[in-house]
C-alpha cells in the first residue's frame, strides 16, 4: 500500500485480503474504485470485510446502479444496504427466470402445435398416447415416474425430439410409460416405465405401432 502511495492503516489493508482476492492489487482490480484509499478507509471505519463489500458491488452492477454515486458506493449503513441489494437482486433474477420460462413455454407450445392437431390423442389396445403439451407436464411426469424426463424440455424446444405420454385408458391422468421419439417420428429413442424400467412388451409393441401409423399419416 505504501509503495502505491496509499495513506491507509494496516487493518484497512488487512480487510481486503481473503481467499477470493488474495492480494491488495486483486481487490483494487475487482472493486473498480477510482479512489482505492477512500475505499479501504471506508471498509476499516465501518468494519466491513472485502468479501461482503465485493458482493455488494457485484449486486449494484447487476442492478445497474450508479457506483459513481458516493451514497451507493459507500452507504452509511452497509449491512442494510447489502441486504436491500440482495433482496433486489433476488427479485430481479426471479423476474428474469419467469420471463425465460414464459419464452420456453411459448417455444414448447409452438413445437407441439406444429406437429399435432389440437387435443390430439391416439387410442388403442387399452392405451392413450399423446404428446407432452407443456414443460410443466414433463416435471410432473419426471416426479411421478422417477426418471429424468423433466430435463427434456430443451430437446423439444430445439427440435431434437418429442416426448410422448402413454396412459392406460382406465387411468388417463396417471403416468404409466414415457417415450421419446425423433422429431421426424421415424425413430423411438427410448421408452421407459417407472424408475427407468422397460415397459411390458405389449406396451412397447403398441407404441411402435402408433409411431409407424403416425409417421405414415404425417407423411
Amino acid at each position: 500500500a505504501k509503495k502505491k502511495g496509499m495513506n491507509v492503516s494496516v487493518t484497512a489493508v488487512a480487510r481486503t485480503i481473503n481467499y477470493r482476492t488474495a492480494t491488495l492489487d486483486k481487490f483494487i482490480e475487482r472493486v473498480k474504485d477510482s479512489n482505492p484509499d477512500k475505499c479501504l478507509k471506508y471498509l476499516d471505519e465501518n468494519a466491513v470485510n472485502a468479501i461482503e463489500y465485493l458482493d455488494y458491488i457485484r449486486q449494484c452492477e447487476e442492478l445497474q446502479l450508479d457506483l459513481d454515486d458516493k451514497k451507493i458506493r459507500y452507504p452509511q449503513f452497509f449491512i442494510i444496504a447489502h441486504q436491500t441489494a440482495s433482496e433486489a437482486v433476488a427479485e430481479l433474477r426471479a423476474k428474469q427466470e419467469e420471463e425465460r420460462n414464459r419464452e420456453k413455454i411459448e417455444q414448447f407450445k409452438e413445437r407441439i402445435e406444429a406437429a399435432f392437431p389440437d387435443g390430439y390423442e391416439w387410442h388403442g389396445d387399452g392405451l392413450i398416447i399423446r404428446p407432452a403439451l407443456l414443460p410443466s407436464e414433463l416435471r410432473q411426469e419426471g416426479n411421478a415416474m422417477h426418471h429424468c424426463v423433466a430435463r427434456y424440455d430443451d430437446h423439444v424446444i430445439r427440435g431434437d425430439s418429442f416426448i410422448i405420454f402413454i396412459r392406460q385408458e382406465t387411468e388417463p391422468d396417471k403416468s404409466f410409460v414415457t417415450m421419446e421419439v425423433s422429431q421426424d417420428f421415424k425413430r423411438m429413442y427410448q421408452i421407459r416405465a417407472k424408475a427407468n424400467r422397460d415397459p411390458a412388451p405389449e406396451v412397447r409393441a403398441t407404441a411402435e405401432e402408433w409411431l409407424k401409423e403416425y409417421n405414415n399419416n404425417k407423411g
